[in-house]
This record gives structure tokens, sequence and C-alpha cells, in this order.
């Protein structure tokens, strides 16, 4: 996958608290190592997990 067919993400570490909502939230991006801390997949997030232009958030109402 190229950078065009994508948007790249990392995990702040020091910010991370371990709670691992981002895991749960998105299991085929993101797992978790023995210890919690995340793992992820692939640094690319492929075009068909990301918002469509005009969406809105659920908490956006």
């Amino acid at each position: 996958m190229t950078r065009d067919q994508g948007h790249v993400r990392a995990v702040d570490f020091a910010a991370c608290d371990g709670h691992g909502r981002c895991a749960a939230l998105l299991p085929e991006l993101v797992g978790r190592d023995e210890w919690g801390s995340p793992v992820l997949h692939s640094p690319m997030v492929p075009p068909d997990l990301l918002p469509t232009p005009g969406a809105r958030s659920p908490r956006a109402r």
C-alpha cells in the first residue's frame, strides 16, 4: 500500500494509558502485546476504514 492509498498512523506511547480502547474499537488495525500495550498491525489505515467526506460523528449531533 502506498501513502496515497491510506493514512499513516502511529501510537503516542507517552500518552497511552493502556486501557485497550484502541484495540477494542479497531481490532483489524491494533492489537495488544502481553503487557497490554498497543501493537499496530500496519502503519497504514486502509481507505475503506476512513470516514467518508461529510460523514458526521455520533457525538456531533
